[in-house]
């Protein structure tokens, strides 16, 4: 697994033999690789999608991402700046690359 920080984002080169790395949040999610990888990310509910903290923007490759669970959805509704890629970290799990902005 590769993960390069860059001013504007995170890129994360998902290798799935290498996972889950924290078990936070679903194996292989956005949170998991992060922490995974000395990334702080704030995630108050220990990963379980009852909260929004860990709101992430995932800028490249959302079409490799599962799709959210009705959970996620409507936790997402209260976010502040919620866009078409908002993800909570904790449950979106990338099949490939993904590069994504903590907001």
């Amino acid at each position: 697994m590769r993960v390069s920080h860059q001013i504007d984002g995170i890129s994360l080169n998902v290798l799935s033999d290498d996972l889950p790395l924290q078990e936070v949040g679903r194996p292989g999610s956005i949170l998991d690789i992060a922490l995974g990888n000395g990334i702080r990310l704030n995630h108050s509910c220990g990963g379980t999608g009852a909260c929004t903290t860990c709101h992430v923007l995932v800028i490249e490759g959302l079409e490799s991402c599962n799709r959210p669970e009705k959970i996620e959805r409507e936790r997402l509704q209260e976010v502040y700046g919620r866009q078409a890629n908002s993800r909570l970290a904790c449950q979106c799990v990338p099949k490939k690359s993904v590069k994504v902005e903590i907001p």
